[in-house]
C-alpha cells in the first residue's frame, strides 16, 4: 500500500544477559517470507543506553470549531488557547486525551504516537445550557436577550437550551429601579435578583414576601391559605379561609399591586387573633354581616397568613377607629409603614403560608 517491494519486521527479546534479536524479510504484495536471521546481542553498556532511552513526540491538539479550555494529555495539562493545544515529550504508544472545551461537551480520546509528530483534530459538540432565575419582587417582569420570560407566582423562571456565551438580562418591576446585567450560561446556572425600590409601601411588601419564603424554609408547623379560586373580577366577593396545624397567633395581612396593606385578621370583630389548631376558619363568613369585594387595580394580590406561638405585633391596631388596619397611600404617613417593616425584621415566624389572587 505505501509502494514498497519488502519490509523488515522482527522480534527483541531481553534474555536477562543479552538480547535475543529475531527478524524476517517479508515480501509486501504476498507476505512471504524472503528471509530471517537470528542474533544475540550482549547487553553492555552502549545497548543499555539504548535500551533506556524513550521515544517521545510533539502532540499538537486542535478543535472544531476554535474553543478556549483546558486538554490533559499523557499526564500533562495544558491551555488550550483558540482551538490549539501544543504538548512536548509525548511517549510512543497509547496517549489519553480529555479535553474540556469552555461552552463545549468534555471529549475523552485515546491517540496513537507513532511518530515524532503528531496532530489531532476534534469537532466539538455545543454543550447547552438551563438557567433558573429568582427575581423579587414576585411580581417583575423579565426579559433575556430581548425575549421576555414569564414569572411564576414565586418570582422564578427556569430558561432551558441556552448556549454558551454572554446573555443580557432586564428586570424591572413597579416602583423599583431597573435592574440590567449580563451572564454566561455556561458559568451561571442560578441568578438571584433583588430589584430595589425607595418606595416604602412596595419595600414593605417585598419585605413580607421574602419574610415568607424564610420562615417556609423552616418552620414549626403548617398553616394553610386559601380562597375559592384563583382568578377574580373587579367588584367579585372575595373570602379567605385559613388553618393551622397547631394552636398559634395567627394574622392575616393583604397586599395589593399598588403596595396598600390590609390586615384583615385580626379585626374589630374578631380583635382576639389566637386560633385553634384542625380548625378551618373563613374571612369574612356570615357572621360578620358583610362581604369583601375584589377592588382596583387590576393585577397580582398577595395574602399572607404569618405565625408563631406567641403574640405577632407589626401594626399599630386601632379597631375603635376602623375595622380593619390598614396602610394607604397617601391616607397614611410613611413613618408607619417603615415601622411595620422594622417589626417585620425584628419578629420571629413560626409557620407561614401565602395565597395569590389575580384580578383583572
Amino acid at each position: 500500500m505505501i509502494g514498497v517491494g519488502s519490509m523488515v519486521i522482527g522480534v527483541v527479546k531481553d534474555m536477562g544477559s543479552y538480547l535475543d534479536v529475531t527478524a524476517k524479510i517479508v515480501q509486501s504484495e504476498t507476505g512471504w517470507i524472503q528471509g530471517a536471521a537470528d542474533v544475540r546481542v550482549i547487553k553492555d553498556e552502549a545497548v543499555m543506553g539504548l535500551m533506556g532511552r524513550q521515544k517521545t513526540a510533539v502532540l499538537t491538539i486542535s478543535t472544531v470549531p476554535s474553543a478556549n479550555g483546558n486538554v490533559v494529555a499523557g499526564g500533562i495539562q495544558r491551555r488550550l488557547v483558540n482551538g490549539t493545544a501544543v504538548f512536548t515529550g509525548i511517549a510512543y504508544g497509547e496517549c489519553q486525551v480529555v479535553i474540556q472545551p469552555e461552552g463545549y461537551a468534555p471529549i475523552h480520546k485515546n491517540v496513537p504516537v507513532r511518530s515524532a509528530n503528531e496532530a489531532v483534530s476534534v469537532r466539538l459538540v455545543e454543550n447547552r445550557y438551563s438557567v433558573s432565575f429568582q427575581i423579587v419582587p414576585p411580581d417583575a417582569k423579565l426579559t433575556v436577550d430581548g425575549k421576555k420570560i414569564k414569572l411564576n407566582s414565586q418570582g422564578y423562571a427556569k430558561i432551558a437550551d441556552l448556549k454558551s456565551g454572554i446573555c443580557s438580562y432586564l428586570a424591572e418591576a413597579k416602583a423599583h429601579e431597573r435592574r440590567l446585567g449580563t451572564f454566561n450560561p455556561a458559568n451561571n446556572q442560578t441568578i438571584a435578583i433583588n430589584i430595589e425600590t425607595n418606595d416604602p409601601f412596595f419595600a414593605l411588601k417585598n419585605k413580607f414576601f421574602q419574610k415568607y419564603k424564610k420562615s417556609r424554609k423552616k418552620q414549626d408547623f403548617a398553616i394553610q391559605l386559601w380562597t375559592d379560586k384563583s382568578n377574580y373580577n373587579l367588584n367579585d366577593p372575595i373570602c379567605f379561609s385559613f388553618r393551622s396545624e397547631k394552636d398559634c397567633y395567627l394574622t392575616l395581612v393583604n397586599i395589593g399591586p399598588d403596595g396598600n396593606i390590609t390586615q384583615i385578621f385580626p379585626n374589630r370583630f374578631y380583635a382576639d387573633n389566637y386560633i385553634k389548631g384542625g380548625v378551618d376558619y373563613r374571612i369574612l363568613d356570615d357572621s360578620y354581616g358583610f362581604q369583601f369585594q375584589v377592588e382596583g387595580p387590576a393585577g397580582t394580590e398577595r395574602v399572607y397568613a404569618i405565625a408563631g406561638t406567641r403574640p405577632i405585633n407589626i401594626f399599630n391596631n386601632d379597631f375603635n377607629n376602623q375595622a380593619f388596619t390598614s396602610l394607604t397611600r397617601g391616607m397614611i404617613r410613611d413613618i408607619n409603614v417603615y415601622q411595620a417593616g422594622n417589626r417585620l425584621d425584628q419578629v420571629k415566624l413560626d409557620a407561614a403560608a401565602e395565597c395569590v389572587v389575580y384580578k383583572k
